[in-house]
Formats: C-alpha cells, sequence, structure tokens
C-alpha cells in the first residue's frame, strides 16, 4: 500500500491493511458487504464505503458495571440422605472428628 493521502480506491489487499485485519479476513467478512468499484478488470474498494462499513461494524459500550443489578448467593444447605443407617452416620461424624 501506499502512502498516497489523495488515493480513493484501493485493492482487496490494501483495503484489508486499511482496516487492520487480514486479506482472509477481508475476503470471508468484509468483501460481502462492501460495494466494489471494477476498472476494466481490476476490483477496487473505495475508501469512504471502507470507512462506512467500520462505522456500522461499531458496538454499543457497555453498560457500566454500576448499573448492572447485583447477584446474591444463598447458602443452602445440602439435603440430608435418608438412606444412611445410624452405624454409617456414627462412623462419618467420628471421621469429620479426625480431621485436624
Amino acid at each position: 500500500m501506499t502512502n498516497d493521502p489523495q488515493r480513493r480506491y484501493l485493492s482487496a489487499p490494501d483495503a484489508a491493511a486499511y482496516l487492520g485485519v487480514s486479506t482472509r479476513t477481508f475476503y470471508d467478512y468484509v468483501r460481502k458487504n462492501v460495494r466494489v468499484v471494477r476498472i476494466g478488470t481490476r476490483v477496487a474498494f473505495d475508501v469512504a464505503d471502507l470507512d462506512a462499513y467500520a462505522e456500522r461494524q461499531k458496538e454499543s459500550p457497555p453498560e457500566p458495571v454500576d448499573t448492572l443489578p447485583r447477584r446474591t448467593a444463598t447458602y443452602r444447605p445440602a439435603p440430608l440422605r435418608q438412606d444412611l443407617t445410624p452405624a454409617t452416620l456414627r462412623r462419618l461424624k467420628s471421621l469429620r472428628e479426625m480431621k485436624p
């Protein structure tokens, strides 16, 4: 790409460099949404159309963190197991007491 400030039409590799994307990304995504200018057999892209495409791709800024609803965690104890025998419960209790 030349650094000519008066250049209005760019080739596909130059247009990709102008937008800051790879040539492959340009062909896969951008070229489908930007009008082309045919000069003989050559395909070129108008810088104004590339700028308009870039403007359309801008996303709105995310909401500030302070306005997002806060989630509060609630403690829910695990349900008691009804299938444990009293002997198993005593063994589990003794194992818990052994931990430092």
